[in-house]
């Protein structure tokens, strides 16, 4: 910790000394995939009623779509800037979150799901 402090001294930018701050608090976050997954489970097995089974083969078909449109989407990303497919990103995101929360059937999560890997 205090090879970050003395780091953060050395930085002349603001922007970049307030960033280096947040960074630990970010990866905290972001980087718990084990959280992640065990929400996860527990909100499709007791909000939504899926079996086990179900659910792990939903979420094994998360790395599935994300291998189908991995080429499609860099193209996409080229095609359009990487400003704008962030933002189409965000957008996707949002409508995987709300098809999660709304959808009562298997096929609709396997849609929210496509939509995550957008």
């Amino acid at each position: 910790m205090k090879q970050m402090k003395n780091y953060i001294d050395k930085i002349e930018n603001k922007n970049v000394k307030h960033n280096v701050r947040l960074f630990p608090l970010y990866y905290m976050f972001a980087e718990d995939f084990l959280f992640f997954y065990a929400i996860e489970f527990i909100f499709l097995t007791q909000i939504k009623g899926f079996s086990y089974s179900q659910v792990l083969l939903l979420d094994s078909m998360i790395p599935l779509f994300c291998v189908l449109f991995n080429i499609p989407s860099t193209l996409f990303v080229e095609r359009v800037g990487k400003r704008r497919a962030l933002v189409i990103g965000n957008f996707f995101m949002c409508i995987c979150l709300e098809l999660l929360m709304v959808s009562q059937s298997f096929a609709g999560v396997i849609i929210a799901f496509l939509f995550n890997a957008l």
